[in-house]
């Protein structure tokens, strides 16, 4: 074995341009372009992703449905002299069991092909606007639900908080075509929304709302919903089938949906939302009515969802659950955003406010009085459910921060505990809707 040293570092070893592979209306990869440099690369993705279809493309063991593969610059179907130059390792196990390991090496089986549906949306560019309203506006007679709202979306999970009745349903059932505006203009995937069915295609949308065909099981509801997007009766058993296991459903799926609880009906609808694999999906409280093991696996599921290139705009009322699925958060009251952007971000917009401080101590009173001595500490207070707990309010944390170990270190004060109550969402949340 020799090492190969004759590849320039940087220079392209693979390169596909508009590849596809489909297996009658099954779309395994989608018009995929990408360059592969010299050295090591890896290919991630979840299962079902497209990683072996790709793989099996680029060493020639399948032929693509449309579009150009190239490897080591050459063209890789029926190319008997390329395949001298690269080694394959499937994913497949069968393996001849008579032979010895030191005979097998010089001969391998040709493993079978394997059908893949669900496919991570990397396509949209990190940074890209999704989702685009200007002035918008919804009003039902004299009452204004929404109020010349204009915001941009970027690609990515967004999560969309207020409380009840601060007009987070409303925005979302305008953002998927359910509402037509009473003023202004709303663009999803830069096309506008009101009546346009080529859309829908491309956009999920799981409901605030339970009602639901309770004399359908969970399983033919979702392939029901499958076959009204236009999918093959097989493609469409396929397909609900795997999102029915994405969504934790298995075990429920043969049950009517009327003794479903309402944390397995909210599952149900997650599935049918991402049954016709959309480029951008919209989550109406999710979260509401399931149990914590549920909705520690919805959480995680949104934010797998999220890191396999899916754009998802998710709106909640509880502000910590969003906290746990993503960084990027609009705060929406009365119709109106009040704030974007990263939590830090918002965090920054409320520096008038003065921020807390809870520090558990065995000398309160005396690391109370050195507080109050200094310029930028506003108030100290003492905490009413724990006997040596102090609150202490500075207009300038930085500076707070900068000197409380030096106090603690002088006057030998043993802290148990530190936090912010403000670095949590919930705290950011009150103070800008005040």
């Amino acid at each position: 074995m020799q090492p190969r040293l004759e590849t320039v570092q940087g220079s392209v070893v693979v390169k596909t341009t508009n590849l596809s592979k489909w297996y009658g209306q099954v779309i395994s990869l989608n018009d995929l372009t990408l360059q592969i440099y010299a050295g090591v690369t890896g290919l991630l993705g979840p299962n079902g992703a497209g990683k072996s279809t790709l793989l099996k493309l680029l060493v020639g063991q399948l032929k693509p449905s449309a579009g150009l593969v190239r490897v080591l610059d050459q063209p890789v179907w029926n190319n008997l002299h390329l395949k001298r130059r690269i080694g394959y390792c499937p994913d497949v196990g069968k393996l001849y069991g008579s032979m010895t390991g030191f005979r097998f090496v010089g001969h391998q089986p040709r493993p079978a092909n394997r059908t893949l549906v669900m496919q991570p949306r990397l396509e949209t560019v990190q940074g890209s606007v999704v989702v685009k309203t200007t002035n918008l506006s919804k009003w039902y007679g004299q009452v204004i639900s929404l109020n010349d709202l204009t915001l941009q979306i970027y690609a990515g999970v967004t999560g969309l908080l207020g409380p009840n009745g601060a007009g987070k349903s409303t925005l979302l059932k305008l953002l998927v075509g359910q509402l037509k505006p009473s003023a202004g203009l709303v663009r999803v995937l830069d096309q506008p929304v009101w009546n346009n069915l080529h859309l829908k295609r491309r956009i999920g949308y799981c409901p605030d709302v339970g009602k639901l065909y309770g004399s359908m099981t969970g399983f033919r509801f979702v392939k029901f919903l499958a076959l009204l997007s236009g999918y093959s009766d097989s493609e469409a058993h396929q397909r609900t089938q795997n999102v029915i296991e994405l969504v934790d459903m298995f075990d429920q799926q043969d049950k009517p949906i009327a003794t479903y609880s309402k944390g397995m009906r909210q599952r149900i609808k997650f599935a049918q939302a991402l049954v016709h694999d959309p480029e951008l999906i919209f989550l109406d409280e999710p979260l509401n009515g399931m149990d914590p093991i549920g909705r520690l696996k919805t959480i995680q599921l949104i934010r797998k969802l999220g890191e396999e290139g899916r754009n998802i705009v998710v709106s909640s009322h509880v502000l910590h659950e969003v906290e746990a699925m993503t960084e990027s958060i609009l705060l929406i009251h009365h119709g109106q955003i009040r704030a974007e952007g990263s939590i830090s971000d918002i965090r920054n917009l409320i520096d008038e406010y003065p921020h807390q401080v809870y520090i558990h101590c065995d000398r309160p009173r005396d690391l109370g009085a050195i507080c109050l001595g200094l310029d930028h500490v506003v108030s100290v207070r003492f905490d009413q459910t724990e006997t040596n707990g102090i609150i202490v309010e500075t207009i300038r944390p930085d500076d707070f921060y900068t000197c409380l170990p030096k106090i603690i270190i002088e006057k030998d004060i043993s802290v148990k505990q530190m936090f912010s109550p403000n670095d949590n969402l919930d705290a950011v949340f009150k103070y800008l809707v005040q």
